[in-house]
């Protein structure tokens, strides 16, 4: 469905949080085949702490829908359940049957799919102030490359993304509007006092890709493994070394996960220890691998010693020779597989 101008076989490509110039995030939400199967409850322990109202988020879907096709639009129904990962909410809705008059505007598709951030369901979770901001800001990011950016590459030859219905967000009085990704939290911030946090959140309206048309799977044969390559380059060719596109990036999304300006600056001061609790916890898979050696073991220290220049090294300005668009969490998972 959906898919009248785009070929069957070509892959969709998820670009969830995707930035520009290496500019990315990782905790991409995966938008999975839909089923009736999928678990309602967290997918994995660390959501445990998160405070997921379902009457709380569910009153924003309506709001949401009418905000994109009008209010004519008055009643939907949500197929199969929710999908929940620690920086998002998904869900597929199945829309009314619109008017397909061609002179009218009251028109819609029978299904999309819903994604909201809603800042009080991580407020709970994320003590840091550092920590909940990067992760609107990871939402800030996506909803702007839908709005601003993906418009720009669609007309450059770049198809293989969800058309995008709508794609809003409100942070007023938590992150100001021109306050770049990159810059560092402020540490002052009391989040108990933070305006309106019922109010906060972002919402992105995309279109349902269809099981009965695409699929996604792991690991990949070797042609759709083609498939996805030639893909993530049409990906990289429609912002090519394009200052102005990239500058429009830069400005306005961030930088990719492993820019060290995107990261909690405890997350690198405390990458030694972490490192050296890994090794003991898997010491004897690590041994039977014949890897317990001093150079293995130290490997969180070297980490340390050249992150500030990977981070630098991998993080172009817009008008560096080779600069570019990359899709920053590029899997099987992420990829929708034309059937």
């Amino acid at each position: 469905m959906f898919l009248t101008s785009r070929p069957l076989h070509q892959p969709l490509l998820l670009l969830l949080f995707t930035a520009a110039i290496l500019l990315s995030s990782s905790s991409a939400f995966t938008i999975r085949p839909l089923s009736s199967s999928m678990s309602s409850g967290p997918l994995c322990a660390v959501q445990a702490g998160y405070d997921r109202s379902t009457e709380r988020a569910d009153s924003f879907i309506l709001p949401t829908l009418q905000k994109a096709f009008g209010p004519e639009l008055t009643s939907y129904e949500i197929m199969g359940d929710k999908i929940i990962q620690p920086n998002a909410m998904g869900m597929r809705l199945r829309l009314p049957e619109s008017d397909n008059d061609s002179d009218s505007n009251k028109t819609w598709p029978a299904e999309v799919f819903l994604k909201q951030v809603l800042a009080t369901d991580y407020i709970g979770a994320r003590k840091d102030w550092s920590d909940l901001r990067r992760t609107l800001l990871y939402a800030r990011t996506e909803l702007r490359f839908y709005r601003d950016v993906l418009p720009i590459m669609n007309s450059k030859g770049f198809h293989a993304a969800p058309k995008c219905y709508y794609a809003s967000y409100d942070f007023e009085g938590w992150i100001d509007e021109k306050e770049h990704a990159t810059t560092p939290a402020d540490e002052t911030v009391d989040m108990n006092k933070l305006p309106n946090p019922l109010e906060k959140g972002g919402w992105l309206i995309l279109e349902c890709i269809s099981p009965e048309t695409h699929v996604q799977d792991s690991p990949l044969e070797m042609e759709r493994a083609k498939q996805c390559l030639r893909a993530a380059a049409e990906l990289h060719a429609s912002a090519w070394e394009d200052k102005e596109l990239l500058s429009k990036a830069s400005d306005e999304l961030s930088r990719a996960a492993f820019n060290l300006q995107m990261r909690n600056p405890k997350e690198l001061a405390g990458i030694e220890g972490a490192w050296s609790h890994f090794c003991t916890n898997f010491e004897n898979d690590i041994k039977e691998a014949g890897l317990w050696t001093d150079k293995i073991l130290d490997m969180g220290k070297r980490m340390k010693a050249v992150a500030e220049y990977v981070s630098k090294e991998c993080t172009p300005s817009p008008n560096d020779k080779y600069a570019t668009v990359i899709h920053g969490d590029y899997k099987a998972m992420n990829v929708m597989m034309g059937i």
